[in-house]
Protein backbone atom coordinates (compact mmCIF):
# COMPACT_ATOMS: atom_id res chain seq x y z
CA UNK A 1 0.00 0.00 0.00
CA UNK A 2 1.25 3.43 -0.89
CA UNK A 3 0.23 6.62 0.86
CA UNK A 4 -1.39 9.44 -1.08
CA UNK A 5 1.77 11.45 -0.41
CA UNK A 6 3.80 8.71 -2.12
CA UNK A 7 1.42 8.76 -5.08
CA UNK A 8 1.72 12.54 -5.28
CA UNK A 9 5.50 12.28 -5.38
CA UNK A 10 5.58 9.43 -7.91
CA UNK A 11 2.99 10.84 -10.31
CA UNK A 12 3.49 14.57 -9.92
CA UNK A 13 -0.27 15.01 -9.42
CA UNK A 14 -1.73 16.88 -6.47
CA UNK A 15 -3.75 15.11 -3.78
CA UNK A 16 -7.07 16.59 -4.89
CA UNK A 17 -6.55 15.52 -8.52
CA UNK A 18 -5.63 11.98 -7.39
CA UNK A 19 -8.86 11.82 -5.36
CA UNK A 20 -10.85 12.91 -8.43
CA UNK A 21 -9.13 10.26 -10.56
CA UNK A 22 -9.79 7.56 -7.96
CA UNK A 23 -13.45 8.48 -7.60
CA UNK A 24 -13.90 8.58 -11.36
CA UNK A 25 -12.04 5.34 -12.15
CA UNK A 26 -12.40 3.27 -8.98
CA UNK A 27 -15.58 4.71 -7.50
CA UNK A 28 -14.18 5.66 -4.09
CA UNK A 29 -11.44 7.83 -2.65
CA UNK A 30 -7.94 6.42 -2.00
CA UNK A 31 -8.58 6.62 1.75
CA UNK A 32 -11.83 4.65 1.48
CA UNK A 33 -10.20 2.03 -0.74
CA UNK A 34 -7.29 1.63 1.69
CA UNK A 35 -9.79 1.17 4.53
CA UNK A 36 -11.60 -1.56 2.58
CA UNK A 37 -8.34 -3.39 1.85
CA UNK A 38 -7.24 -3.19 5.50
CA UNK A 39 -10.62 -4.47 6.65
CA UNK A 40 -10.66 -7.35 4.16
CA UNK A 41 -7.18 -8.48 5.16
CA UNK A 42 -8.00 -8.75 8.85
CA UNK A 43 -11.57 -9.95 8.27
CA UNK A 44 -10.27 -12.96 6.33
CA UNK A 45 -7.89 -13.80 9.16
CA UNK A 46 -10.69 -13.58 11.73
CA UNK A 47 -12.91 -15.80 9.57
CA UNK A 48 -10.17 -18.39 9.02
CA UNK A 49 -9.31 -18.66 12.69
CA UNK A 50 -12.73 -17.73 14.12
CA UNK A 51 -10.78 -15.79 16.72
CA UNK A 52 -10.44 -12.06 17.27
CA UNK A 53 -7.35 -12.73 19.38
CA UNK A 54 -5.53 -14.15 16.34
CA UNK A 55 -5.41 -10.74 14.63
CA UNK A 56 -4.84 -8.50 17.63
CA UNK A 57 -1.08 -8.16 17.12
CA UNK A 58 -1.28 -7.73 13.34
CA UNK A 59 -4.04 -5.16 13.71
CA UNK A 60 -1.53 -2.56 14.88
CA UNK A 61 0.30 -2.73 11.54
CA UNK A 62 -2.81 -1.38 9.79
CA UNK A 63 -4.73 0.58 12.43
CA UNK A 64 -3.61 3.23 14.88
CA UNK A 65 -5.20 1.47 17.85
CA UNK A 66 -7.86 -1.06 18.80
CA UNK A 67 -10.61 1.58 18.88
CA UNK A 68 -9.77 2.58 15.30
CA UNK A 69 -10.00 -1.06 14.17
CA UNK A 70 -13.23 -1.66 16.10
CA UNK A 71 -14.82 1.49 14.64
CA UNK A 72 -13.92 0.47 11.05
CA UNK A 73 -14.99 -3.14 11.64
CA UNK A 74 -18.35 -2.00 13.01
CA UNK A 75 -18.81 0.38 10.09
CA UNK A 76 -18.22 -2.47 7.62
CA UNK A 77 -20.19 -5.25 9.36
CA UNK A 78 -22.59 -3.51 11.73
CA UNK A 79 -21.05 -5.31 14.72
CA UNK A 80 -17.93 -4.99 16.86
CA UNK A 81 -15.43 -7.82 16.14
CA UNK A 82 -16.14 -9.99 19.20
CA UNK A 83 -19.89 -9.71 18.82
CA UNK A 84 -19.60 -10.41 15.08
CA UNK A 85 -18.12 -13.84 15.79
CA UNK A 86 -21.22 -14.69 17.83
CA UNK A 87 -23.62 -13.58 15.09
CA UNK A 88 -22.58 -16.35 12.69
CA UNK A 89 -22.29 -14.69 9.29
CA UNK A 90 -21.97 -17.90 7.27
CA UNK A 91 -22.26 -16.14 3.89
CA UNK A 92 -19.42 -13.74 4.71
CA UNK A 93 -17.36 -16.59 6.12
CA UNK A 94 -17.76 -18.71 2.98
CA UNK A 95 -17.02 -15.75 0.74
CA UNK A 96 -13.83 -14.93 2.65
CA UNK A 97 -12.71 -18.56 2.68
CA UNK A 98 -13.20 -18.90 -1.08
CA UNK A 99 -10.76 -16.09 -1.88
Amino acid sequence: MASVSDLERRTGYERRFLEILFKRNVGVSPKTLAGIFRFQLLYRKIVHTMSYEAVKEEMYQYFYDQAHFTRDFKRMTGFPPKQFLNVGNEFGRQLALSQ
